[in-house]
């Protein structure tokens, strides 16, 4: 067992909450298997709101654009 420091834990912790977040989201090989937008959304039921909108397609549509909605002139950063 190594001594040294916990590389992984190291870079994670040095990311931004952005970059965490891009991550979740991201499709790409480094995203995390336990913790993506992908995955959450296997456990979402295709169950539809009162104005008919199914909650799965609309929870994806915010989460792919959070970063740019809460960088949009006006938000509280």
């Amino acid at each position: 067992m190594s001594k040294g420091e916990p590389k992984n834990l190291i870079e994670f912790l040095d990311k931004t909450i952005e970059d965490v977040y891009k991550i979740y989201i991201s499709e790409e090989k480094d995203k995390i298997p336990e913790f993506n937008l992908e995955n959450n959304l296997g456990s979402i039921k295709e169950d539809m709101n009162e104005k008919g909108e199914n909650y799965k397609i609309k929870y994806k549509k915010y989460a792919l654009d959070l970063i740019s909605i809460l960088n949009e002139p006006g938000k509280i950063k």
